[in-house]
């Protein structure tokens, strides 16, 4: 999945119309899409096109008020797949719950 946002458009009257806060609108949106996916039992994960967004939209034929945000490869997670979770000397690299939380 490719998420393209629209940066600016042209009103009717021919006047330039800017869309404000786009990139927080995107994140906003994927974030509920991420969880919309994981609720149906697909999986993604987010990646930014590093500079390859122009060459993605001319691929595409998107017209030049676009701009790629991000990418989303989706699909269904392998049968056997894990999340890896990382060990150093016998000593797991995540912090426990209570060292990063509070709870009142």
């Amino acid at each position: 999945m490719l998420c393209c946002a629209v940066l600016h458009c042209l009103c009717s009257a021919g006047e330039r119309l800017t869309h404000h806060y786009v990139k927080e609108g995107v994140g906003i949106a994927v974030g509920l899409f991420l969880a919309a996916l994981t609720q149906v039992g697909l999986f993604s994960l987010t990646s930014t096109p590093l500079n390859a967004g122009s060459a993605i939209l001319a691929v595409l034929r998107r017209p030049a008020n676009e701009k790629v945000f991000l990418l989303m490869p989706v699909g269904y997670p392998a049968q056997d797949a894990t999340v890896p979770y990382r060990w150093e000397g016998g000593t797991p690299l995540r912090k426990a719950l209570s060292d990063i939380s509070t709870v009142y």
